[in-house]
């Protein structure tokens, strides 16, 4: 398991103090030929981080490097391309005190972001892009393939930037049938959209029953352009069944989740069932085998009794008929109590039982809010922190200078605790592939596209919120679509 004594024990490994003492021969001692190797030092290497605001260079950035024990390597401004290096040995922190908004951005004072368990040669990115951001449109026409089927009386695009209706308005279709049936194209305006999105297209008979669907990845679009999605509609493709089993007792009701495309932007449907008997099964309408769309399946466990988090194994790769997942393969240890700041040792812990896998990461998010000295005012900024997963529900806060402002914790604050969004995981590559992710500019990092590869999985635990859960309980989806709109 990693931890954050990798310092320590290269400094207990430094025992040689170069002074040569004498036997009886008045020659060097020789050493016992089974004595155990002297450990090497850790070599430090060179730590990056670049920041950006909106995924353009942000310059005039303060970044701590430290010690995993807290001491300075350098404090340093990012450059004119955002970034800013130090050498350092393993383990330590990287911490981005980020640029300041306006409230309507961002509703605290200040964000400081740290990075822990770094290692020499990361290339380490904090991507700050606050909510609200105003982006010009992207206008294009578009124009879909025709659905053969007869029964067809609606057609539906989704993407990751928006939702359209391309059926023709319904005066149109009664007195010109042969019109609407070709899709005559349409005008479409996009947010922020880039240069190339995947699309699918849904039709459905005149009683919104789905009937069809058409995948098409990568399609280029452009401001002013003509766009024109090629492809075959397939039908679903019956039921998928699902079946999760050996789930721990304090987990008693699982969720399945069936998702095309980033956030399930281009198709999503769910189902409940009960897992108290320590197994369960469900099952769900199958899309039919689309050319090259990736699919992710979701398997969430949820609490009962005292513990305090959900899990969830989010995979992915190509559709399929059926999906069988082994919860004690991997569920992690539950945690048995809401996290607690602890002022003392500068740190964050909850309570982690002795059942389950340790995660690679975690990542935790403290509030704090403290009176300026006047005490007319108040300061209140929030520290996020991603670090190497522990057995024993522990994440230690590096101690910062505060020759900018003292954010370290203090047991005086008014305020202080930790946010809903605090989550652990493990992912392909583990925490070394993660870290560079966590804070870039797709945060959502446990989506298929950060990772560089096109199948695999990822176990997420996030805190339970359990009021949320009852009320999603209280509406279930069946099958739909995550409808979003097209623009602002």
């Amino acid at each position: 398991m990693r931890t954050l004594v990798i310092a320590a024990i290269a400094v207990l490994g430094c025992g040689n103090d170069d002074v040569h003492h004498l036997n009886d021969g008045g020659g060097d001692a020789a050493q016992p030929a089974d004595a155990p190797a002297t450990d090497a030092p850790p070599t430090p290497g060179v730590v990056t981080v670049t920041v950006t605001l909106g995924s353009v260079a942000s310059s005039g950035v303060p970044v701590y490097f430290q010690n995993a024990d807290s001491s300075l390597v350098s404090e340093a401004m990012t450059d004119g391309s955002g970034v800013a290096s130090a050498t350092m040995a393993p383990g330590g922190f990287v911490t981005v005190i980020e640029p300041q908004f306006p409230a309507s951005f961002v509703p605290v004072d200040q964000v400081v972001t740290t990075f822990a368990g770094v290692k020499p040669g990361d290339q380490l990115r904090d991507d700050v892009a606050p909510a609200g951001t105003i982006e010009a449109p992207e206008t294009f026409t578009l124009t879909v393939p025709t659905d053969p089927n007869p029964a067809v009386a609606t057609y539906t695009l989704f993407s990751r930037c928006g939702d359209v209706d391309l059926t023709p308005p319904v005066s149109l279709a009664r007195k010109h049938p042969a019109a609407a049936a070709a899709n005559p194209p349409i005008s479409v305006a996009f947010l922020a959209c880039g240069s190339a999105i995947d699309m699918l297209v849904q039709t459905e008979d005149a009683n919104q029953n789905t009937l069809d669907v058409l995948f098409a990845g990568n399609v280029a679009i452009a401001d002013g352009s003509a766009v024109a999605v090629t492809g075959d509609y397939a039908p679903l493709n019956g039921s998928a069944q699902i079946t999760v089993t050996n789930v721990p007792a304090e987990y008693d009701e699982a969720e399945y989740e069936l998702e095309l495309g980033p956030d399930g932007s281009l198709f999503r449907d769910n189902s409940f069932f009960d897992t108290s008997t320590g197994s369960g099964t469900t099952t769900l309408p199958l899309l039919p085998p689309l050319t090259g769309a990736i699919a992710q399946s979701l398997v969430e466990l949820d609490p009962t009794g005292d513990i305090t988090d959900t899990q969830e194994q989010a995979s992915w790769g190509p559709i399929t008929t059926s999906v069988t997942a082994d919860a004690s393969a991997f569920r992690l240890a539950s945690w048995a109590s809401f996290p607690q700041v602890d002022t003392v040792d500068h740190s964050v812990r909850w309570v982690v039982t002795k059942q389950g896998l340790a995660p690679d990461y975690v990542f935790v998010d403290v509030f704090d809010d403290r009176a300026d000295p006047d005490n007319e005012t108040q300061d209140d900024w929030d520290w996020r922190i991603v670090a190497p997963g522990s057995e024993d529900g522990h994440v230690t806060y590096p101690t910062l200078p505060t020759d900018i402002f003292d954010f370290n914790f203090h047991d005086t604050d008014l305020e202080l605790g930790v946010g809903d969004d605090m989550f652990a995981a493990t992912s392909p590559g583990g925490y070394d592939a993660a870290r560079p992710l966590v804070f870039d500019v797709i945060q959502g990092f446990f989506d298929p596209e950060a990772l560089p590869v096109s199948t695999g999985s990822i176990v997420i635990q996030q805190r339970a919120d359990l009021d949320a859960r009852g009320r999603v309980r209280s509406h279930p989806r069946g099958l739909r679509h995550a409808k979003r709109s097209a623009a602002p």
